[in-house]
C-alpha cells in the first residue's frame, strides 16, 4: 500500500448517468428512475490508473457542487 503522498497524479471523470435501479446518492438519498451524475476519482501507480472512490450527485447537488468550487 502506497502513503498518500506518493500519489503521483490524480484524475477525475465525470459521467452523466441514468438510474434504472435504485442508488444511494451521497447525501443519503435513494434515486430511482432518474438522472445523477458520477465522479469517479482515480490515481496514478505504476501500472496506469486506479479507481479509488466514486461520487453519485443530482443535477442540482453538482451544480451547487461546481458553482462553490469544490469539485
Amino acid at each position: 500500500m502506497k502513503w498518500n503522498n506518493a500519489i503521483v497524479a490524480k484524475r477525475v471523470n465525470i459521467y452523466k448517468k441514468f438510474a434504472w435501479r435504485p442508488i444511494r446518492l451521497d447525501n443519503g438519498n435513494l434515486l430511482w428512475l432518474g438522472r445523477y451524475y458520477e465522479e469517479v476519482y482515480f490515481y496514478s501507480s505504476g501500472f496506469g490508473y486506479r479507481r479509488l472512490a466514486s461520487c453519485y450527485y443530482t443535477k442540482d447537488e453538482y451544480m451547487m457542487r461546481k458553482l462553490s468550487g469544490v469539485g
